[in-house]
């Protein structure tokens, strides 16, 4: 058995046309036309950022489950339980092969100790020493379309060049090995990207991904519109090599019947920094999407839909990351505020009389200059 991955950072299957009609086609619908297989129409991550999506997709498992719950923590160093398929590969007896730019490879986009397998010459160099045998696993990893666009701007045009470069790439794996040598081909992807803004950080645009498995032998494009995620790799590799004998995961095979619901979760911005936490959760299910702040408000995409906020509240709080700590401090901030309001009275009654315009702090400027205390309009 002959397995191959091949993972395209951020390359989102809102904006490919075999993902989105309304979307032009595209060099990488092209490809996956060319080698047939199956297209998995609804698929979603729970975290669409790189180390937290990696890590659902290597463990199967939620954040708050597999260690990797902040932007900033990378398998590398962060995944907590000692199961994921990297170790059931290995331990099958399968020859591991992989290819990563050697930056993210430092980060840690593999699991402990599999960044070691890695190849760290040219990317057809590197390609063409790729041991395949019987019982091969070869994983390539592509940050071309993100490097695309994180330099020339995220705008249609962008995403056409760096999916060309990418599906360039992966035609070169091709002219040095063989399609015919895998049993399985999976092209992926951890997260997708916005161009326009939205009113919900949790929007297809970022979290549907590109899912998509081309099996020996395969023409032409099936569509399995079922509710799938990236948690689901982890369960499908190992109905691939025919393990049977893990602990229980949230992702489901992609051989198998899909999701009932999807839980997702995000940061309050896309920006990389410390002291982040995360701020949205959302549910997805038959009736789309439900989104929950910390305050424990519920919105939903489509009006009076039968949906149990409670029950769902509790779930979250049980399975995904921060929601009990967050929403207790909102409830606390929300105190504060009210405080803040009766502070117009000092302790013995009396109204304090207000000698400046009162403007909120995020209006004004503190600036020290010549000893003295200056506001400013921002």
């Amino acid at each position: 058995m002959n397995i191959l991955m091949i993972f395209a950072d951020m390359l989102g299957a809102e904006y490919i046309n075999l993902g989105n009609s309304n979307q032009p086609l595209c060099s990488i619908d092209i490809l996956m036309k060319e080698l047939g297989g199956t297209l998995f129409y609804n698929c979603f991550t729970p975290a669409p950022d790189t180390p937290r999506s990696s890590a659902c997709m290597w463990t199967g498992l939620y954040p708050k489950k597999n260690g990797c719950d902040n932007r900033l923590k990378y398998p590398g160093e962060y995944l907590k339980p000692s199961f994921n398929f990297w170790n059931a590969i290995e331990e099958a007896g399968y020859v591991v092969n992989a290819y990563v730019k050697a930056s993210m490879n430092r980060i840690g986009l593999l699991p402990s100790p599999y960044g070691t397998y890695v190849h760290y010459d040219s990317y057809n160099e590197s390609i063409s020493h790729f041991l395949i045998n019987d019982k091969s696993f070869s994983f390539v990893y592509l940050p071309d379309l993100h490097l695309m666009m994180d330099v020339n701007g995220y705008n249609q045009k962008m995403f056409i060049r760096g999916t060309e470069v990418v599906t360039s790439c992966i035609s070169d794996l091709f002219s040095i090995l063989n399609i015919d040598r895998f049993d399985y081909v999976i092209i992926f992807s951890d997260h997708g990207f916005r161009i326009e803004k939205k009113e919900h950080l949790i929007e297809n645009d970022r979290i549907r991904t590109l899912m998509f498995i081309h099996k020996r032998g395969d023409t032409g494009i099936k569509i399995d519109y079922n509710m799938r995620s990236n948690l689901d790799i982890c369960p499908t590799i190992m109905d691939i090599i025919n393990r049977r004998d893990f602990p229980p995961v949230d992702g489901k095979s992609l051989f198998g019947e899909g999701h009932k619901s999807i839980l997702i979760e995000d940061h309050e911005d896309f920006s990389v920094k410390l002291g982040q936490t995360i701020e949205h959760w959302a549910v997805i299910d038959q009736n789309g999407k439900h989104w929950l702040e910390c305050s424990g408000k519920w919105e939903h995409e489509k009006p009076n839909v039968v949906f149990d906020e409670k029950y769902w509240e509790s779930i979250i709080s049980e399975n995904m990351s921060d929601y009990a700590k967050n929403h207790e401090l909102y409830t606390t901030l929300h105190k504060y505020d009210e405080y803040k309001d009766d502070n117009n009275v000092f302790s013995n009654g009396e109204m304090i009389k207000v000698r400046f315009s009162r403007r909120p702090i995020s209006q004004r400027v503190l600036r020290i200059k010549d000893g003295l205390l200056h506001y400013l309009k921002s």
